[in-house]
């Protein structure tokens, strides 16, 4: 018998998992020593887009469209972890920022071979942001469907506003 209790636990599970394999992933792309992996990555992703799109593609828009996509799922996992409102998708935004600047740093110090870049910020920012959007319009409308809203009233009359054969607003009492 699946309860509710059974049904959180395993989407607690679930989420651990996602947020593993993305944490590990994440770290291994943008803090990996040697820039051939990623190199690899965006010619493969622009040979693979060209395929699609008969259309030849520069590599510099694939990088970029990739750095944005790379951050969207931050704020979606830090919503779910934190279980909190959905205008706390944007503090998580903040956070992707916040990060992206601090990987340029690492990269531009640590890192002779990689070349830390404000395209990629600019990106990831992007990126977060528009997680940011998707996380804050899903949870609002899945509120909305749960709890609708009351119809206005103004002392005991229910006041209908519409428009007329004639295109005139009127409005009926009852």
């Amino acid at each position: 018998m699946l309860t509710v209790a059974t049904a959180r636990a395993g989407a607690s599970h679930r989420l651990v998992i996602y947020s593993t394999v993305y944490v590990l992933f994440l770290g291994w792309f943008l803090l990996n020593p040697s820039p051939a992996d990623s190199t690899w990555a965006i010619t493969h992703a622009r040979m693979m887009l060209q395929d699609l799109t008969c259309r030849p593609l520069d590599g510099g828009v694939v990088e970029f469209a990739g750095n944005v996509v790379l951050l969207v799922p931050v704020p979606v996992l830090g919503v779910c972890w934190t279980r909190s409102a959905p205008g706390a998708a944007w503090s998580w935004s903040a956070a992707v920022l916040v990060a992206s600047v601090l990987v340029e740093v690492i990269q531009g110090t640590f890192l002779p071979q990689r070349s830390p870049e404000i395209a990629d910020v600019v990106a990831n920012a992007l990126g977060g942001g528009l997680g940011a959007v998707a996380v804050t319009a899903f949870l609002k409308g899945s509120v909305r469907d749960q709890a609708p809203e009351p119809m206005p009233r103004f002392g005991s009359i229910r006041l209908t506003v519409a428009s007329t054969d004639d295109g005139r607003l009127g409005h009926s009492g009852g």
